[in-house]
């Protein structure tokens, strides 16, 4: 706590607060390289702008399709080589926007990625849509090859799906 709270059992036991912040005989401060907490006594973190603007990131442009809610490393589904990502919108819905069908978007893996910042996802090498309130994509993960044929596979969840039951929910296999 800034101040130097007597009662707090974290601070070294020098009770002095007048040390100078670079008294190099401090355990406690950090190197002049160092990265240092402000006045506060936070550790500085990268937020969402720092790292938006120097990593690839993908983006809806379907409002509230809640892109990202589940994101997967699903293999080498195309067998290219190179490891896909798939990403889960299980509120999107191109067919009928608003509908909580809900979406998956495949992207393969390359050597040379051209992601930027804000690719859009309709720029997925393949995407697969649900029917009404499916949300499909609310879980995707990669099973590895299910069938044998040399291409791992995808597998995705649509928990509200309704056949037979109510939202009883299904879960598909998409073959690579």
């Amino acid at each position: 706590c800034p101040g130097g709270d007597d009662d707090d059992d974290s601070t070294p036991a020098d009770d002095d607060d007048s040390t100078p912040a670079d008294d190099d005989d401090d355990a406690t401060a950090p190197d002049d390289d160092d990265v240092t907490a402000d006045d506060d006594d936070t550790t500085p973190v990268a937020t969402g702008e720092d790292i938006a603007a120097n990593l690839p990131s993908f983006v809806s442009d379907r409002e509230g399709d809640w892109s990202g809610e589940s994101v997967a490393i699903v293999g080498d589904v195309n067998g290219d080589g190179f490891d896909d990502f798939a990403i889960g919108a299980p509120a999107g819905g191109l067919k009928n926007p608003g509908s909580e069908a809900g979406r998956v978007h495949l992207f393969f893996g390359k050597a040379d990625p051209d992601w930027g910042a804000d690719t859009p996802l309709s720029a997925a090498d393949a995407s697969w849509e649900g029917s009404l309130n499916d949300d499909l994509g609310f879980v995707v993960v990669g099973p590895g090859d299910w069938n044998g044929d040399g291409y791992d596979d995808i597998a995705v969840g649509a928990p509200q799906h309704a056949q037979g039951e109510a939202f009883a929910g299904r879960v598909w296999i998409l073959l690579g």
